[in-house]
């Protein structure tokens, strides 16, 4: 099966499919990890981080469940933090070596280098790693047992609402992250959009069969962007070993050359991640003007109809929502007879169409039909009454058919 959630499913089913799937390959992994850690624990915690993602899309659908395991999974990253950055540690040294060839001929970060390949052996080969990999065991093995308590709403609206808020509130995170690092550019605001990058990038993979096409390339592009942020946080991580009090990278005779080098990497890094600063934040300013909710409409119309929308695309750079069309046409069946009608489904010619009214049963719902029925979208209803259509469009009312023309 895939990591992709099946609208013609249950919500509740397909949410404990795939967390039992992904929880099943992280204690793969970490079976795996005990002769092999460097690959077995990068490969754990990708399934920990898709876990996690999942459960905050769905953590309006039962919030209590999803922030008491989204906790728990947390928790069980955090052990094996420790053995996977020194891993990555080396990584750096290596891809700041490849990055500056001419800086770094002489042997200028051999030392550092081999202080961090004695520290690497060292977390693998102690008692340290047995003991972080049996608890995480544990804790999947218990988190698998309690996926039955999942409880999510079956009903077409109110999983769409549920889907909807997920990707949304994500979006929003990946907002504020993005202004932070542009504003301050302290570590922790570039960590925080990496993480909400990388989220979003896993919710794409989620709704793929619900966002529209073409997914395969705005996925590409945020994991291009979640790596830069990623060699950035390592870059982050190696100033702070550097700065520390107890010099565990060497004395500062053997550290200069690699503090110059994290200073140009980490300025080239940052001027890259922010270089799609305009076209990101164009992204996500529908999130702070309003817009957002007919975004993420399509994701709830998709859900709800089981079949393919019209849609358009608003290519506003990494983190790209869907502009809807077809949208309009959803809110027409939902909305309510009155005395107005909205701009965009007003009556056709020759006939009144009768909308159907929908029950607002979930918040997002609610918040449509209270958009809908917006007086900015509303005109009088005698305009498609009066004998406009009868002088300007003659044929309509003689039973005009194209069809007839061929």
């Amino acid at each position: 099966m895939s990591f992709r959630i099946d609208p013609h499913m249950s919500l509740t089913g397909e949410i404990r499919r795939i967390l039992a799937e992904e929880i099943g390959k992280a204690l793969v992994h970490l079976d795996a990890a005990r002769d092999r850690p460097e690959q077995g624990l990068h490969n754990c915690r990708k399934r920990l981080k898709n876990v996690r993602a999942l459960l905050r899309l769905v953590r309006s659908g039962d919030e209590t469940f999803c922030v008491t395991e989204n906790q728990c999974y947390r928790q069980v990253a955090a052990l094996l933090a420790g053995p996977r950055e020194a891993t990555a540690l080396v990584e750096t040294i290596d891809r700041l070596a490849a990055s500056f060839p001419e800086q770094s001929a002489g042997g200028g970060l051999d030392a550092v280098r081999d202080r961090l390949v004695a520290r690497l052996h060292e977390l693998h080969g102690g008692a340290g790693l047995d003991a972080a990999i049996g608890a995480a065991i544990a804790a999947c093995e218990e988190g698998v047992g309690r996926i039955d308590k999942l409880a999510l709403p079956d009903q077409p609206e109110q999983a769409a609402d549920v889907l909807a808020e997920g990707a949304r509130a994500t979006l929003r995170r990946a907002r504020k992250a993005l202004d932070k690092a542009a504003s301050r550019g302290e570590a922790d605001d570039f960590h925080d959009l990496r993480k909400a990058a990388k989220t979003h990038g896993m919710h794409l993979s989620l709704l793929g069969r619900l966002w529209p096409t073409p997914i395969k390339a705005r996925r590409k592009a945020v994991d291009e962007l979640g790596e830069r942020l990623g060699e950035l946080h390592d870059v982050f991580v190696m100033r702070a070993l550097l700065d520390a009090e107890d010099q565990p990278l060497g004395p500062p005779e053997d550290t200069r050359l690699l503090a110059k080098l994290l200073k140009r990497s980490e300025k080239s890094l940052k001027k890259t991640c922010l270089a799609r600063r305009p076209s990101f934040s164009a992204t996500v300013r529908s999130a702070r003007q309003g817009s957002l909710p007919a975004r993420c409409a399509t994701i709830s119309q998709r859900y709800r109809t089981k079949t393919p929308a019209r849609l358009a695309w608003a290519d506003h750079g990494v983190i790209c929502r869907p502009v809807v069309i077809a949208v309009w046409h959803d809110r027409a069946r939902r909305h309510a007879s009155g005395p107005t009608w909205p701009l965009a489904c007003r009556p056709a010619a020759g006939g009144i169409v009768r909308l159907r009214a929908l029950h607002a049963v979930g918040r997002y719902s609610r918040k449509e039909i209270l958009h809908i029925r917006h007086h900015s979208l509303d005109t009088p209803r005698d305009f498609d009454l009066s004998p406009y259509f009868r002088i300007v469009k003659p044929t309509l009312e003689y039973g005009f058919d194209y069809r007839q023309m061929i």
